[in-house]
């Protein structure tokens, strides 16, 4: 059912395939608005068959493919009001292991696709907002890494920690420059997707929630929540819902963490 929140509004969301990605673009649907999904699975045309929206392969690493995708956006449909920066990748162990390479990557795919998105869709926004007479939204998906410490985790955290600092400049540079463009920020803390559980197995295997069976650790995990819960994708889609809403008409260069209490 359509509450129509998002009624009329334009949104991209990157590393849609499956995930927090997916669950923005059901969201997002939901609540009235028309959604582009990208990823660079192909996969994402099913996310996209099932929301009724637009799909677009895209390697959000690659500018040029941004810049591809957002003349595609032009061309079928004019403008965007909301764009969803959600890509994410990580490898764990002492950060003396990584290679340069390994370190670079961590920035590239968390850090460097953020900017390339918000670079590429700024016309596409600008185009949006004007036709609005509001403000479009950006909103950058962080994790609470950018201000936890997780051991083994050295480049992802400070390549999210980018993705907040990052959003918070966007925020400031638009707003300076006139643009009707809202930059914000959403840390999710541990949600229950495949990516969690790559990322579990990266960790249990450098001790970070302790010895002992797979389902002991995984236990851990959960018990290191003060709700003694993981999240669902659905919750950091409400979220980003709202950055991307007239609700949040007021918030620019902020961040919200949804984790569960794990950051308190």
């Amino acid at each position: 059912m359509t509450s129509g929140r998002l009624e009329g509004k334009v949104a991209l969301i990157s590393a849609a395939a499956q995930g927090i990605g997916a669950a923005t673009a059901e969201a997002m649907a939901r609540e009235g608005a028309t959604v582009v999904v990208t990823d660079i699975q192909g996969s994402v045309s099913e996310v996209a068959e099932k929301i009724g929206g637009r799909a677009i392969v895209l390697d959000a690493t690659e500018e040029d493919q941004w810049i591809s995708a957002a003349k595609i956006i032009d061309q079928e449909i004019g403008r965007l009001d909301i764009l969803v920066n959600n890509v994410g990748w990580a490898i764990q162990k002492p950060f003396w292991e990584y290679s340069v390479e390994e370190f670079q990557r961590h920035f590239i795919m968390n850090s460097q696709t953020a900017f390339l998105g918000a670079k590429s869709c700024l016309p596409l926004l600008e185009k949006g907002a004007e036709r609005r007479s509001d403000y479009s939204s950006i909103v950058n998906v962080a994790s609470i890494a950018a201000v936890l410490t997780f051991p083994a985790e050295l480049p992802y955290n400070a390549s999210k920690a980018a993705v907040a600092s990052m959003s918070r400049s966007m925020a400031v540079d638009l707003a300076k420059n006139g643009k009707k463009i809202r930059s914000n920020c959403v840390m999710p803390g541990a949600i229950d997707t495949a990516i969690l559980e790559n990322w579990f197995e990266q960790a249990a295997e450098h001790g970070v929630f302790g010895e002992g069976t797979r389902e002991q650790l995984w236990q851990n995990l959960v018990e290191s929540s003060p709700m003694k819960m993981l999240g669902k994708p659905s919750d950091i889609a409400s979220a980003i819902v709202y950055f991307a809403s007239d609700e949040s008409r007021y918030a620019n260069g902020t961040e919200v963490r949804i984790d569960g209490g794990w950051t308190a």
